[in-house]
């Protein structure tokens, strides 16, 4: 034992007599780390729309395209992917509530920027193929809450 310890043992006497824990703060850490990664899941489980339409059918020669749905609790994402070339894709999107910002299209260490609009929509005319993120910074927002897509392929 130190010399400090019994200097110790009176401030912590201090806190608990006038400052104590509130008796559900246990819990409440555990809840609020428990719903910490919440958004994600949701997120995950709302990967909700992948269109692909048919084949051979007559229609206005968009059958090369894809559309993705990502949402959050705070915003929804819809992108589309058509085909530019072999090697490369066209995405356009757009972000509900549109706010303007910014979108950086991550693709392993190659990443890009566009600007948002205040309508909500974004586009890069020339994207790789590849596994592919989306950190979506709409300017109403804090800088530290953007939204970031699952990877999906392009």
């Amino acid at each position: 034992m130190s010399a400090r310890d019994p200097l110790v043992d009176v401030l912590r006497e201090a806190w608990e007599r006038w400052d104590p824990p509130p008796g559900d703060l246990a819990d409440t850490v555990l809840v609020a780390l428990a719903l910490d990664d919440l958004e994600a899941d949701y997120e995950l489980l709302t990967l909700v729309v992948r269109h692909d339409q048919l084949a051979g059918t007559r229609g206005d020669g968009d059958s090369d395209r894809v559309l993705l749905e990502f949402r959050s609790a705070k915003l929804s994402v819809l992108v589309r992917v058509g085909q530019e070339t072999t090697r490369a894709r066209r995405l356009d999107g757009w972000v509900t509530p549109a706010t303007g910002g910014t979108v950086t299209i991550v693709q392993g260490e190659h990443t890009a920027m566009a600007v948002i609009e205040t309508n909500g929509r974004f586009e890069f005319p020339t994207v790789g193929l590849g596994l592919t993120r989306l950190i979506i910074a709409p300017l109403a927002e804090h800088p530290l809450d953007q939204f970031r897509t699952t990877l999906f392929e392009i």
